[in-house]
């Protein structure tokens, strides 16, 4: 359906082959929605689809983030070398990059300032932070972003599909791992990623 009404948007088009205004905002309105099914699309593939177990370099892993999201002057990496490295875990690389991308990009979306990206191995377990001083999110609506769809109240004027939270959520928690979101209003958001070694 959404394929058909985006030719008989085209056929719209003036013959000078300008778009109407009222036929580009419908455009856009499709092309959102097209977006979000397919968004929707991905996040149930992900709760049945089977992961592809290797050995995954973090260190390398988040230098592909911010290669990927083209703004290296905005993003601080912090990734623990000292006193030892962080080892590699064992995950699917694909759906890893995915959720850290989102993180990171989440980052910049909401916050105008640098963001800061940490990577420590702490008790057993890998913790990555991302760091950001953006509007941040109301205490009320911590337990409900990372609910598929959910879009935060202050949010509202900005582009987003409230769907990138829940990708990342059933990612971590694939691999055995858990997101924890906390933030304060006008001051910033910290997202927080805990995968055991063990049970990766």
């Amino acid at each position: 359906p959404l394929t058909a009404i985006q030719v008989q948007l085209d056929n719209l088009q003036s013959s000078e082959g300008r778009i109407l205004p009222v036929v580009e905002d419908v455009r856009e309105q499709v092309d959102r929605l097209i977006s979000l099914l397919r968004g929707l699309r991905s996040l149930a593939d992900l709760e049945t689809r089977f992961l592809e177990i290797e050995k995954v370099n973090i260190e390398e892993l988040l230098n592909e983030v911010v290669e990927l999201l083209q703004a290296p002057q905005r993003i601080q990496l912090d990734v623990q070398h000292i006193p030892w490295s962080i080892p590699p875990i064992y995950g699917d690389r694909e759906l890893l990059l995915v959720a850290f991308r989102n993180l990171v990009k989440n980052g910049l979306h909401y916050s105008s300032d640098v963001i800061q990206v940490r990577a420590r191995h702490t008790a057993g377990h890998l913790v990555v932070e991302v760091i950001d001083t953006g509007r941040g999110i109301p205490a009320e609506e911590l337990h409900l972003v990372t609910e598929e769809l959910y879009r935060g109240s202050n949010v509202h004027d900005m582009p987003g599909s409230g769907l990138g939270l829940s990708l990342v959520k059933i990612i971590i928690e694939r691999h055995g791992g858990q997101l924890e979101i906390r933030s304060r209003p006008e001051k910033g958001t910290i997202a927080t990623v805990h995968i055991a070694y063990e049970q990766a």
